[in-house]
């Protein structure tokens, strides 16, 4: 892969595995610009929503979408095709009235898992680094380029917040500590989600996590690839299989049970996906309070000026019509004296006999 700072292109046969691309479709793949998540750390809106959602079918009708305003992440606006979403960032499409999280499925490729409204408003922050900056004003960096002035004495590198990005309030803290649960975000066992057994440090060298899942599976990863989901229990709704990940003869069955219902006719029995879907799209949107309160003094306004408009129509009904008596005048007048032209012509006709 071509390191060159200045190039702005990016061959698909070099582009990261997790967006599932074929390299037979063109030579070319979306470059992501530059922005809060790492190229290979991310995922485009053009993949997101042509590849992932089908909601276009072209570049070019994805440009349409953005363009018109329709897509948020993080409660933003984003017009950029080529944004990058990365890890528990939110999307939002209020013309729809969907929200999804952004997150891992057990085969690290990235998965968007539709969440109600209710929690399309915050997202899941892991602390980067702490530090002081000017004037000895403490500070903490997240994981997406976030900086938080002013943070609690007890968050540390490694915890994560929970952030509500619409009030720039945060709301809770997780901290990296044993029995926590936590998500692999780095290395072989991405997505895999589980609680945190012992901590192996290392020093000079990478600190070793043991995890252990809900089915009693243990692994192993480096510090760095922990992502804290919450205390006790996780704070957001983790994808298919609730990140255990299924050996090599679980995943045959499950594939040759598909193609066996495929053959038969029978539909895939999506009823879980019917119901979220169901529950949560279309149900309400997630704006900015400035927006909203925009949006409502304009609503009103607009009702306002209706009903001033309907009683302005309402009372000239009720006044008379002065336009059309005055030629209804004009017409009399001019009948009379045609009729009087009539009468006095004949007349002239028998006296000249």
């Amino acid at each position: 892969m071509n390191r060159n700072p200045h190039n702005k292109h990016l061959k698909r046969i070099n582009a990261p595995h997790r967006w599932m691309l074929d390299k037979m479709s063109g030579v070319w793949a979306p470059r992501p610009t530059p922005g809060p998540h790492k190229l290979r750390e991310c995922l485009p809106i053009i993949l997101m929503l042509r590849n992932r959602l089908k909601y276009a079918l072209t570049a070019r009708e994805v440009k349409m979408i953005v363009m018109s305003r329709h897509i948020r992440v993080d409660g933003k606006v984003r017009t950029s095709t080529k944004f990058p979403c990365g890890f528990q960032d939110v999307v939002t499409i209020n013309r729809t009235a969907e929200h999804f999280r952004l997150i891992y499925d057990t085969k690290g490729r990235f998965a968007l898992r539709r969440i109600p409204a209710e929690e399309a408003n915050w997202k899941l922050l892991k602390v980067v680094k702490k530090a002081l900056g000017a004037r000895a004003i403490p500070y903490i960096v997240t994981h997406d380029g976030r900086t938080i002035p002013y943070p609690e004495a007890e968050i540390r590198v490694g915890d994560t917040l929970r952030f509500d990005f619409m009030k720039n309030k945060v709301m809770g803290i997780a901290h990296f500590q044993k029995n926590a649960v936590c998500m692999v975000t780095g290395g072989r066992n991405v997505g895999r989600a589980g609680t945190i057994e012992h901590v192996e440090r290392h020093p000079g060298s990478f600190d070793i996590v043991r995890i252990k899942d809900s089915q009693g599976n243990a692994f192993a990863t480096r510090r760095d690839n922990i992502f804290i989901l919450g205390r006790g229990k996780s704070w957001i709704r983790l994808p298919k299989r609730n990140g255990i990940k299924a050996t090599i003869i679980e995943d045959r069955t499950e594939r040759l049970q598909k193609v066996k219902r495929q053959e038969a006719g029978r539909e895939e029995p999506t009823e879980k996906k019917a119901n979220d879907k169901q529950l949560f799209a279309g149900k309400a949107t997630v704006l900015p309070p400035r927006v909203a309160d925009l949006r409502k003094k304009t609503k009103e306004k607009m009702e306002l000026l209706k009903r001033l408009r309907a009683e302005e129509q309402k009372s000239s009904k009720d006044q008379p019509k002065r336009g059309k008596k005055k030629k209804q005048k004009q017409k009399g007048a001019k009948g009379a004296e045609a009729a009087a032209a009539g009468g006095a012509a004949p007349a002239e006709e028998k006296a000249a006999q």
